[in-house]
């Protein structure tokens, strides 16, 4: 079947089906990294850039720019190359097989999915046809004056000879030629009369043919001579011979006027006279390089921006360091902290910081030190400190005046990079003397601590944190405070708990971890299913999928407030409650089986990162009823089911998830990007304090104890008042005592302004919001 009959067919089926699904849309606005531009055009005062985090048109005489992403409502901005046609049109591929169009004069973009699972590698325009690689196919559009658009016409993946990837695509001489890694492939170019599906159609030149190298990365042509790159130098072919020249890996080449120029990724050189003449080099990755008419060279890094060689002018594009994102927290400063991994992940990109005036700074451990950019997790402890784990790295801690203690096992300096609009800085971090070996570190290989989570415990007054494979079989460890302090470097504030062995839960790989409302903690592990632990009663469970869970692999756990711990698994979910395991199967459950992270609201709401969109279950209703179940999804998902929304979601892979409890807002990171919801219609702040709920009562307190009663499900800016039974206050807690109000909830530790315990007795609270209602009860307070 032709495959562009097949894939209209199977669109118009899915868009049958959609019919029966949710029909409106929620915008989500994205964030990506635009910095790492893939291929990048100059036309006139303009700069057009393809990169990993969307579109770019880049006007230099004003110095602003448009950005195009899912935001903008196409389906896919992991783009990887682009062309510019005779139309006055730019063709963009994706990584996903996408086609966008991008007509110049209009700014109307237009997409066609016809090769969509097939990542785009090289595009070429001539004429009113369109020759388009992906790594071991190409295929053939043809311009449609009627439509204003390039149409899909044949693909072709038969060839001559074997080989692992195309790199390029280009027309001369009346022929279609294709790089790749083992040699030059060609075939007649006019489609119509040759049948380029057969392999016969095909021939292949090598170095048997007087090519350098049989490795060819981009192709160009000048007159009657095809410009060839080679991992061995340049090569001119004229139809008939070779002529080589250098020894240099050649990766672009661009023409200017009679002038060839060309780079290795890491300088750009002239041809001239038969040799290569060095313009500019740099230590960074070149991506790609434009001359504009007046001969300046703009120049696209890799992860770096874009820079003039000529003028010096540098342009930096605000945004995190990646577009793959981790874990993340809306920290009590307004400062969103995203990782770049989530469990497993050893990606070595750091984190970034999004600042309250949206700016963004990135961060990144470099030399020794790479592995503490691997980061798996990030917490804010009770005085605003920021803990980050790493995969391999141990954890950082960063103060709110970002002053950073590091808690690891290396004996060698490292450097941390700091990144942002303004420029670079580098920094030298030495590893501290005094914390060595406080944790329990990888089988083999002492230097290496991998941190997969951490999480603050209030009401035991901890930090808790989880190892992999770790030494000793210690797996998890209890930091006996709730912030950062000078007691981090006793190491007798530092507790290792083991597994017990009965459990037979070899190698230690826990994976996540949380605390249910009666005080049990819970593991999820790499491969031996989920623990619950009584550390008090000494009480142990394992559940496995020898007890009906979906699979020994659980990455994310979280637990309610209801009383339910719920399960994430790479294969589903689950949930436990009062000695039953629940399983969530077809139309109640999330919309994808790898839960990659689950987030609990204030209202109890149930938020899932799958690996096919966002799902939400509503705690008004029962999670066995579909109706309860909310779904997200890319525009361009395959996924039906009811009270599913098609959104601008820029992947469906979604990584984590957090709900900032005072806005509303949900920010999810993703493959291609952050995206956030604003002020999502389903669960927002509580507006009524009808759902307030205080405990534990009767609150005990003592010298030397100390203990907490707490506020939960308070408003938006809530303030509690603790009175004595005849009206004198006694304590106020609000957003201004930043240590006992945390948004959503609130403590009192049983004592007054003045630091003193209260006498025993009843109290009265009342909480008032900020329109003036108020919600009230009693509090007994018994004093040892």
């Amino acid at each position: 079947m032709n495959l562009n009959f097949l894939r209209l067919f199977l669109l118009t089926t899915f868009l049958f089906l959609r019919q029966s699904t949710l029909a409106n849309e929620f915008n989500w606005e994205i964030i990506t990294n635009l910095n790492s531009a893939k291929e990048i055009r100059l036309q006139e005062s303009q700069l057009f850039l393809a990169t990993s985090g969307g579109f770019v048109s880049y006007d230099l005489s004003r110095s602003s720019y448009q950005t195009y992403t899912t935001e903008r409502g196409i389906t896919d901005h992991h783009f990887t190359t682009m062309a510019l046609s005779e139309k006055q049109m730019f063709i963009l591929g994706t990584l996903d097989g996408v086609i966008t169009f991008f007509d110049i004069q209009s700014g109307i973009l237009k997409e066609d999915f016809s090769l969509q699972g097939n990542e785009i590698i090289a595009i070429h325009s001539v004429e009113d046809t369109l020759w388009i690689a992906s790594k071991n196919m190409i295929a053939v559009y043809l311009y449609s004056p009627e439509r204003k658009i390039f149409q899909f016409r044949d693909f072709y993946t038969n060839f001559n000879q074997n080989f692992d990837a195309f790199y390029d695509v280009h027309y001369f001489d009346r022929k279609i030629w294709v790089a790749s890694n083992n040699g030059l492939f060609f075939a007649p170019g006019n489609f119509l009369q040759v049948n380029l599906k057969s392999a016969e159609s095909w021939d292949v030149m090598t170095t048997a043919d007087g090519l350098p190298n049989n490795t060819i990365y981009s192709l160009e042509s000048k007159n009657d001579s095809l410009i060839i790159g080679t991992a061995s130098g340049l090569s001119i072919f004229n139809a008939q011979n070779f002529q080589n020249f250098g020894s240099i890996p050649v990766r672009n080449i661009r023409l200017h006027i009679t002038q060839i120029y060309v780079d290795n990724g890491r300088t750009i050189y002239q041809l001239h006279n038969s040799q290569f003449n060095q313009l500019y080099t740099t230590v960074n990755i070149i991506n790609d390089f434009d001359i504009g008419d007046s001969g300046q060279i703009w120049v696209s890094f890799e992860e770096k921006g874009l820079l003039n060689t000529t003028t010096t002018e540098v342009i930096r594009f605000n945004g995190p360091i990646d577009n793959i994102m981790g874990h993340m927290v809306l920290n009590s400063r307004g400062e969103l902290w995203v990782m770049s991994g989530i469990f497993g992940d050893q990606r070595t990109k750091g984190f970034s910081v999004q600042l309250p005036d949206g700016s963004w700074k990135n961060y990144r451990y470099l030399n020794d030190w790479r592995s503490t950019s691997s980061t798996q997790q990030v917490i804010e402890d009770e005085a605003g400190n920021m803990w980050i784990g790493s995969w391999n790295g141990g954890f950082a801690i960063f103060d709110p005046d970002y002053n950073i203690y590091h808690f690891n096992n290396y004996t060698t300096s490292g450097k941390l990079s700091i990144s942002s609009v303004e420029g670079d800085d580098t920094l030298t971090v030495n590893p501290p003397d005094s914390v060595r070996h406080f944790l329990s570190y990888t089988n083999n290989a002492p230097d290496l601590l991998v941190v997969t989570d951490l999480m603050l415990d209030i009401e035991n007054e901890s930090i808790w944190l989880t190892l992999l494979d770790v030494r000793g079989d210690k797996p998890i460890i209890r930091f006996q405070a709730t912030s950062y302090s000078s007691l981090a470097y006793d190491s007798t504030n530092w507790v290792k708990y083991e597994i017990p062995d009965q459990l037979q839960v070899p190698g230690s790989p826990t994976a996540a971890i949380t605390k249910d409302i009666f005080g049990n903690l819970w593991f999820g592990t790499q491969r031996y299913g989920v623990i619950a632990a009584d550390f008090e009663e000494n009480n142990w469970l394992v559940l496995s999928e020898a007890d009906n869970l979906k699979s020994n692999g659980c990455y994310a756990v979280a637990a309610d407030q209801d009383g339910y711990v719920w399960l994430g698994t790479v294969s589903g979910l689950n949930a436990y409650f009062n000695g039953n395991l629940f399983d969530f199967r077809e139309d109640y459950q999330p919309i994808g089986l790898v839960i990659n992270s689950i987030f609990v609201d204030s209202e109890n709401n149930k938020w899932f990162a799958t690996d096919k969109g966002v799902s939400l279950l509503l705690s008004r209703g029962s999670p066995w009823d579909p109706e309860s179940w909310i779904h997200f999804v890319p525009k361009n998902s395959e996924s039906i089911r009811s009270n599913l929304y098609y959104t601008n979601l820029p992947d469906e892979e979604v990584r984590s998830i957090y709900v900032d409890d005072l806005s509303g807002d949900v920010y999810c990171s993703t493959l291609s990007g952050i995206a956030i919801m604003r002020s999502n219609p389903f669960t927002t702040p509580l507006k009524e304090l009808n759902q307030v709920k205080v405990g534990p009562i009767p609150l005990q307190i003592s010298d030397g104890q100390t203990s907490f009663v707490y506020f939960r499900n308070l408003t938006r800016n809530s303030e509690v008042k603790i009175l004595t039974s005849n009206g004198r206050l006694v304590r106020t807690l609000n957003l201004n005592n930043s240590g006992d109000f945390f948004g959503s909830f609130a403590r009192w530790d049983g004592r007054n302004d003045e630091g003193r315990l209260v006498s025993t007795g009843v109290y009265v609270y009342l909480v008032t919001d900020e329109s003036g209602k108020a919600a009230s009860g009693k509090l007994l307070i018994i004093r040892d």
